[in-house]
């Protein structure tokens, strides 16, 4: 791997890291310092009505990419389920959750923290969770 593709990595990792310090924060952290800063604004300089409406357009913006965000999790989580469940009687290879490679016949499909797992039986006739994600192999149907 050459440097520059390292500190590409590290940069981006740095760049995740500071955008994730914004992500807890919600719409009425906005709204409340919206409210601080009038509140504490220069009686003899007020701010600009047309600054407090470009703060508010902001905050609009940012309940609509939260709105926007949630709906497309809810759709992705659904379009992975039904994925997982076509895959219910077929033989599949992937990594458990116990970092093993498995293979056998998927039995049942369920969500689990926010995830799809697909549980595989056994020849001992156990069963065995895979993330959807960690799926490596789809063997034809019989």
């Amino acid at each position: 791997m050459s440097t520059s593709a390292i500190s590409g990595v590290s940069g981006a990792e740095t760049q995740q890291a500071s955008y994730d310090k914004f992500s807890d924060l919600e719409l009425k952290d906005f709204i409340s310092l919206l409210v601080t800063e009038l509140q504490n604004q220069d009686p003899t300089q007020p701010m600009e009505n047309s600054e407090i409406m470009q703060q508010i357009s902001q905050i609009s913006s940012i309940q609509s990419t939260e709105t926007l965000n949630t709906t497309m999790e809810a759709v992705i989580l659904g379009e992975n389920l039904s994925t997982a469940s076509n895959l219910i009687n077929r033989q599949v290879t992937g990594l458990s959750d116990d970092s093993e490679l498995v293979t056998g016949e998927v039995t049942r499909v369920a969500i689990a923290d926010g995830s799809i797992k697909i549980y595989l039986s056994g020849e001992d006739g156990t069963e065995v969770a895979v993330d959807l994600s960690n799926v490596s192999e789809v063997l034809p149907a019989e």
